[in-house]
């Protein structure tokens, strides 16, 4: 999403199993998707979908922007890591935004960082009241907190499933300096029946992905020399004499990760990828895996953003 001048780390907001009661709890209104611009502190999004700029509280965008991240039966304790990752992120974008224009993007039509509680409603149809009310329940026990380091709030990116453990930030931006986002195991995302996923392209699939690139008479011999980092990702690639990063591929031929390998089978080219997501931050599958395990949110937190501190904003 667009965060204006903000550090490319958070940019990366992305995308269970055990249902539970909602407590006995008075939630306020389901939030409209009504534009607002008195709130105080409002967060200041801009739906790409519609070029609408929504001016939304805390307490109305962040269960429904859960439910864009993680399935509302995913377990407490996820629900709410999630909560704060996304808390944090979007108040520091909110923070450091220096422009006129929005703190961030999303797409309401593809439930993308945010989408209004209408949308949902459709989805959910009469089970929506109650994962609304346990969402809201479950965000409200973090009220305010947010992940520091150094005494000041940080962006928590997350991503889907990791290739077995996350990438530290640098892998993906070229920062050095984000040391609450390093390589953390996560072995457990391997036993995941999504983490593997197979995609098969034609030669002409990629000379059109690289259209910079001299290709020679031989597809065989495009891909040669990959470098993997220590997380398993793809760090670097030679195609054809050109040296590419693996989130450069990754992105170009629109693959599900960088953890990959490249093969030919004479007439098509296989891509065989581990994860979903650039991997830095916390990995949602390894999230779920730990709250189903018995570890609580602050736990799951300390866990992927080593070095941080819960605090109050």
């Amino acid at each position: 999403f667009y965060l204006g001048a903000c550090p490319l780390a958070v940019q990366h907001f992305l995308s269970g199993t055990a249902s539970v009661v909602p407590p006995e709890s008075t939630v306020s209104p389901m939030p409209s998707a009504a534009v607002q611009e008195n709130i105080p502190d409002a967060l200041r999004i801009l739906d790409t979908s519609t070029g609408t700029t929504l001016y939304l509280s805390e307490a109305d965008f962040l269960p429904l922007a859960v439910l864009c991240a993680l399935s509302p039966d995913a377990p407490d304790a996820a629900v709410q890591a999630q909560a704060v990752s996304i808390r944090s992120t979007a108040w520091y974008a909110h923070l450091h935004n220096t422009t006129d224009g929005a703190d961030f993007t999303c797409s309401t039509e593809d439930l993308h960082v945010y989408a209004p509680a209408e949308k949902f409603q459709n989805l959910y149809g009469d089970a929506w009241p109650e994962i609304y009310a346990r969402i809201t329940a479950l965000c409200r026990e973090t009220e305010n907190l947010v992940l520091t380091h150094s005494g000041r709030v940080v962006p928590a990116p997350f991503f889907a499933v990791s290739a077995g453990c996350t990438q530290p930030a640098d892998a993906v931006e070229g920062t050095a300096d984000l040391a609450w986002l390093t390589a953390v195991p996560c072995p457990t995302d391997l036993l995941r029946p999504d983490c593997r996923a197979e995609t098969t392209l034609t030669p002409d699939t990629v000379r059109a992905a690289f259209p910079g690139i001299a290709f020679t008479e031989s597809p065989e011999t495009w891909f040669s020399e990959s470098v993997r980092s220590t997380s398993g990702y793809v760090e670097s690639i030679n195609l054809c004499g050109t040296a590419l990063s693996g989130q450069d591929v990754r992105e170009a031929l629109s693959l599900r990760s960088a953890a990959f390998s490249v093969s030919f089978d004479g007439e098509n080219f296989r891509m065989l990828t581990l994860g979903a997501g650039d991997g830095v931050g916390m990995s949602q599958a390894g999230a779920l895996y730990l709250a189903e395990t018995g570890a609580d949110y602050r736990s799951i937190l300390a866990y992927f953003y080593p070095g941080t501190e819960l605090a109050t904003k």
